[in-house]
């Protein structure tokens, strides 16, 4: 039945594909499903980077392909990174970090204020523009604080596989907080070793012995 007078169909409206382009939208897909972009096109990392740099990288890569490896809908979460960087001209990974900063940066602010819902948002937002250790483990604190123990267990867990955090002390705390969100989760085993891992390790490097 063809539509009433002066009115357009759904398919002249484009609402409704047309059968080709529809075949066509399937077969990329199922083309970057088997052969997926490299994580690099992603991101927007200056040549001829000092060696600190590059090894920094290097492992924020890593990091980004072993998640996508671990959960494919996090490969749609770094090509939306990749449009942002595209729409917004952003020509170095370095505008991201600092722009990733100064949204930690805010979500600091409203944490002592006691606004945890808008710290977190504060801080996801950090970590989707540039995921860095200290932004996660901000994520942590407020969940643990929310009672959100799932989130504060991931969120400590990907702080740590990033492989950026140097300082002992702040790798112990990131130990600390997953044992304390497991121990809540009910994974009494786990946190005990979570626990036990910083003390272990801060005697071994005095040279004491520490049970295993």
């Amino acid at each position: 039945m063809p539509p009433p007078q002066g009115k357009q169909s759904a398919a002249q409206l484009g609402q409704v594909p047309l059968q080709a382009n529809l075949d066509a939208f399937l077969n990329l897909a199922r083309q970057q499903a088997r052969n997926p972009d490299p994580i690099t096109d992603y991101f927007r990392i200056p040549d001829r980077l000092p060696p600190t740099w590059q090894t920094f990288f290097n492992k924020v890569l890593k990091y980004a392909e072993k998640s996508c490896a671990e959960n494919p809908q996090q490969r749609i979460s770094w090509e939306k990174r990749g449009w942002q960087l595209e729409d917004e001209g952003i020509i170095s990974e370095f505008e991201m970090i600092m722009s990733a900063g100064r949204m930690k940066d805010n979500g600091n602010k409203e944490f002592k204020k006691g606004n945890i819902d808008k710290a977190l948002t504060y801080y996801a937002s950090s970590i989707q523009t540039f995921p860095l250790p200290d932004a996660l483990l901000n994520i942590a604190q407020a969940a643990l604080k929310t009672n959100r123990f799932p989130l504060a267990e991931q969120s400590c867990t990907n702080a740590l596989d990033i492989g950026l955090i140097s300082s002992p002390i702040i790798k112990s705390k990131a130990l600390f907080h997953r044992a304390k969100a497991r121990r809540h989760m009910g994974k009494f085993s786990d946190a005990l070793e979570g626990m036990c891992r910083p003390f272990r390790a801060q005697t071994r490097a005095k040279g004491q012995q520490y049970p295993d």
